[in-house]
């Protein structure tokens, strides 16, 4: 999962390495116990214990998302509106191409590209 967010987006962490990464197991984990439709027994100690990370894994997303939310009010509108389209609403590269009047799936492609760079230069703005 971790390998997954960091190909697919430019992942931007403000929790520890170690608090994510116990994050995603205790999801993976829960979801298989849900998916096998076990019945999970805490006692209080673990209870607390989950409890408290995921209140660090809420924070963490939380804090992404809000980064997120900031860069993406510094790009120019022309780029909102290509990447909330694309990854938000999720329309395919086709219907961009024709609404936006580009001759071809490549300059399409290199739009959300450029914007996309655009985008992350934000993040770094954010981060530091």
């Amino acid at each position: 999962v971790l390998l997954q967010k960091i190909r697919h987006s430019d992942l931007q962490l403000s929790c520890s390495i170690k608090t994510y990464l116990f994050a995603i197991a205790k999801n993976l984990w829960l979801n298989k116990l849900r998916s096998n439709k076990l019945n999970i027994i805490y006692n209080s100690d673990s209870v607390s214990n989950l409890a408290a990370n995921q209140e660090l894994e809420v924070h963490c997303e939380t804090s992404i998302e809000n980064k997120l939310k900031d860069s993406l009010q510094q790009v120019t509108r022309h780029c909102q509106w290509i990447l909330n389209s694309f990854y938000y609403l999720q329309f395919p590269l086709e219907q961009l191409m024709r609404q936006m009047g580009w001759k071809n799936k490549h300059t399409a492609s290199n739009q959300k590209y450029k914007c996309m760079q655009m985008l992350k230069k934000e993040m770094q703005k954010q981060m530091f």
